[in-house]
């Protein structure tokens, strides 16, 4: 198994608190899905979600792939409050950055920058384009990025973070370059354009 994939596992082990391997459950193509009670998607195809059995819950992150975390991975955040980490690696010593209510976009996107880096150890993170997104009522950015893993294969991915009252959402995907994040962009931007949040305000 390639180096990466080894380590994107290991790291969904620690993002999920999992006591046992990875599985994966169909998320059906026709159904719209509500993710952690926080927001609305519309999948349009049929993706798998990774899980596992006596996984304690997180409370706000989810994980989808269609061919393999380690070639296309997609996620979802509903909802992180104020103070709380955008990921939470229990098996790392440093403490991850957090998430502040009412951050400008700026701040957002080196938020973004600064866990997603540590999450999967990118050794290169570029910022392709960054510009304001408004989803369902709430004020936020899109990035898109680039960056290379421990396994030196270039990644592209994309990243939408929403602020809502006083709370986070996120969809991020990201892919290999060639052929798996193309391949789904199109999906994930109809993703990205179906998200609805729950206002629970």
């Amino acid at each position: 198994m390639p180096q990466f994939a080894i380590r994107t596992l290991a790291v969904l082990c620690a993002l999920v608190a999992l006591s046992g391997c990875v599985h994966y459950a169909l998320v059906p193509s026709t159904e719209k899905v509500t993710v952690r009670s926080g927001m609305t998607i519309e999948p349009g195809i049929e993706w798998n979600r990774i899980t596992a059995l006596g996984a304690a819950d997180t409370g706000n992150l989810d994980f989808w792939t269609v061919d393999g975390e380690q070639l296309d991975l997609l996620i979802l955040a509903a909802g992180i409050e104020d103070g709380k980490p955008l990921f939470n690696i229990a098996a790392s010593n440093e403490k991850p950055p957090a998430y502040r209510s009412g951050m400008p976009n700026e701040e957002l996107s080196s938020l973004f920058e600064s866990a997603f880096t540590k999450a999967f150890t990118a050794k290169v993170f570029t910022v392709r384009s960054l510009k304001p997104q408004t989803v369902s009522g709430g004020e936020g950015i899109r990035l898109d990025f680039s960056f290379s893993g421990e396994d030196e294969l270039d990644r592209d991915g994309v990243a939408v973070l929403i602020q809502k009252n006083g709370k986070l959402y996120m969809i991020a995907h990201q892919g290999a370059r060639l052929h798996y994040r193309p391949k789904y962009a199109p999906e994930v931007d109809r993703i990205i354009a179906s998200m609805r949040i729950i206002d629970k305000a």
